[in-house]
C-alpha cells in the first residue's frame, strides 16, 4: 500500500501563483523596457541622419564631415526652442511629471506626460543640445514598468523593484552597460541590497 501524494496546501498554492505572477511580470517589464528604448534610440537616429547628415559616431569623424557653417547655429537653436516651447506646453497643460524616484517610492508616472518628455529630451539631443541622454529611458522605461505592475496587483515590495530595475535597464541598454544598470537600479533607486532584488535586476 502506498502512501498518496500530499495536496498542495492553500499558503503553498499561494506561493506559487505570487511568484508565477512575479516572474510573468519581470518578463513583461523587460520586454516594454527594451522596445521603450528601441523608440527613443530611432528617434535619436532618424533626426540626427535628417538633420546632420549621419547617425551618432565618433565625434572627430562628425566635424569630418561637410555641412554649411550655419547649420551647427541653427540646430542648436532649434533645440532651445523645442526643449523651452515642449516643456511650457507639457507643464501648462498636462498632468504634473513624477521623476524616477517619485516612481520608485509609489508616484503616479502619467503616461502621455512622461512620453512627451522624454521625446523632447532625446529631440533636443539629436539636434545638438548638451542636456544628456540618460535621463529619458530611464524615466519611459519606469513609467512603463509602473503600468505593467499594477496589472499584476504586486504588493508595494516587488513593485518598488521592478520599477527601479526597469529604470536601471532603459540606462543600460543605451550605454549597452546591463552591469552598472543592475547596480544603479539597486544601490541608487532602492538604496538597500537584497536578494530578490538583485535577482530581478539582473
Amino acid at each position: 500500500m502506498t502512501a498518496e501524494p500530499l495536496a498542495p496546501t492553500r499558503p503553498h498554492r499561494r506561493a506559487v501563483l505570487a511568484l508565477s505572477k512575479l516572474g510573468l511580470a519581470t518578463l513583461i517589464v523587460g520586454l516594454a523596457t527594451g522596445l521603450a528604448v528601441l523608440l527613443l534610440v530611432w528617434i535619436v537616429h532618424s533626426i540626427e541622419h535628417l538633420v546632420w547628415g549621419h547617425e551618432e559616431g565618433p565625434f572627430l569623424d562628425g566635424l569630418a564631415l561637410p555641412s554649411p557653417w550655419w547649420l551647427p547655429i541653427v540646430t542648436v537653436g532649434g533645440a532651445g526652442v523645442v526643449a523651452a516651447l515642449g516643456w511650457y506646453l507639457l507643464r501648462r497643460f498636462g498632468r504634473t511629471l513624477a521623476t524616477v524616484e517619485q516612481g520608485v517610492d509609489g508616484a503616479r508616472m502619467p503616461w502621455w506626460e512622461t512620453l512627451a518628455d522624454t521625446v523632447i529630451q532625446v529631440t533636443s539631443v539629436a539636434l545638438g543640445a548638451s542636456i544628456g541622454k540618460e535621463v529619458a529611458p530611464r524615466e519611459l522605461s519606469a513609467m512603463a514598468g509602473s503600468k505593467i505592475v499594477g496589472w499584476f496587483g504586486l504588493d508595494p515590495r516587488w513593485r518598488r523593484i521592478l520599477i527601479a530595475s526597469a529604470a536601471g535597464a532603459g540606462l543600460a541598454a543605451v550605454y549597452n552597460v546591463p552591469l552598472a544598470g543592475a547596480l544603479f537600479a539597486i544601490e541608487i533607486l532602492l538604496a538597500q541590497f537584497s536578494v530578490g532584488g538583485a535577482v530581478v535586476a539582473l
